[in-house]
């Protein structure tokens, strides 16, 4: 076995190692800035959708999601390709795949009613995808997937609080969830930008180390 203080296997120093490994060349940073990309693809496609979903329609609304998540892994692949052809890519591709046939089979049949629900299910999906990645490799993920689950039940909330409408029965007595003029349930698909994006671009700032709980 080799010394863990003076070397390695290959006989690299311990110090090489340690430097290579705070590089933004090495597999830690690269998976960093693959949670990054993702983030600002978040904000980028939440802000598309409150912007041009009414205008877009559905159908519109659904392929900006697909090109976004095509544009996520496809980018995952230029920056971290050791991830996407890892069991962490199929992973991820198979719960984005459960939340695109949740959202196909299941909502869009019912129009523009149920966008709340809809949050709902992405943050779920969402949170699964951080718990499984975290127990498989590093379990500082499972802070993302509470920070999912939370926004979940804070969705839960505002699909039962919306703002007063006459045609919507839920709103007599209804409180709705604001900050200011922003109302929550007016802006879900901004809200899901933000809320799940930007903790992305947080995990990928340069103060995080590599730590892995298992392996």
């Amino acid at each position: 076995m080799s010394n863990p203080v003076s070397g390695n296997s290959q006989n690299i120093p311990a110090s090489n190692l340690f430097s290579y490994k705070r590089t933004w060349a090495s597999g830690f940073r690269r998976l960093q800035m693959a949670l990054g990309w993702w983030g600002v693809l978040l904000l980028v496609g939440g802000w598309l959708h409150n912007t041009y979903s009414s205008a877009w329609g559905q159908p519109l609304t659904l392929v900006l999601w697909l090109s976004i998540t095509i544009l996520g892994f496809g980018g995952n692949f230029l920056l971290a390709p050791a991830l996407v052809s890892s069991g962490m890519g199929f992973l991820w591709g198979s719960v984005i795949l459960l939340g695109l046939v949740i959202t196909l089979i299941v909502f869009y049949p019912l129009g523009n009613g149920p966008w709340p629900a809809l949050s709902v299910t992405w943050h779920l999906v969402f949170a699964l995808g951080y718990s499984l990645n975290g127990y498989f490799s590093d379990r500082r993920l499972w802070r993302l997937s509470a920070w999912e689950v939370f926004m979940a039940l804070v969705m839960v909330y505002v699909a039962y609080n919306p703002p007063p409408n006459p045609n919507n029965p839920l709103s007599s007595g209804a409180n709705p969830l604001r900050i200011g003029d922003f109302t929550f349930y007016s802006n879900q698909g901004l809200l899901l930008g933000l809320t799940s994006g930007i903790p992305l671009i947080i995990a990928a700032l340069p103060f995080w180390h590599e730590r892995y709980s298992r392996g």
